[in-house]
C-alpha cells in the first residue's frame, strides 16, 4: 500500500510542479521557482521509492507527507471548524 501511496503522491507532486512553472498563480496559489522545484524533486523521490524503493522508506515517506499535509492545512485553517458559525 505504502508503494501505490508513494507513486500517486510523485505523479501529484510532478504534476503540480511542472503547472507551478506553467502557470505560478494557479488557483490563486503564489508558486515560487523554488517551490516549483520542491515538489519536482519530491515527486522525483517518492516515485522512486514507489517503483525500487524499500517498502520501509516508501511508508516513512507516505508518513511524512500525510503529516506535513496535516500541519499545512492547519496552518491555513483547511482542517479547523470555522470560528464564524452561521448557527
Amino acid at each position: 500500500m505504502a508503494k501505490t501511496v508513494c507513486k500517486i503522491l510523485g505523479v501529484v507532486f510532478l504534476l503540480v510542479g511542472i503547472a507551478g512553472f506553467a502557470a505560478p498563480h494557479l488557483l490563486g496559489a503564489h508558486l515560487t521557482p523554488a517551490h516549483n522545484l520542491v515538489h519536482l524533486a519530491s515527486g522525483a523521490i517518492a516515485l522512486y521509492l514507489g517503483f525500487a524503493g524499500s517498502m520501509s522508506a516508501a511508508r516513512t515517506l507516505a508518513l511524512e507527507n500525510a503529516t506535513n499535509f496535516w500541519i499545512n492545512a492547519g496552518e491555513s485553517g483547511g482542517i479547523r471548524p470555522s470560528s464564524d458559525s452561521a448557527c
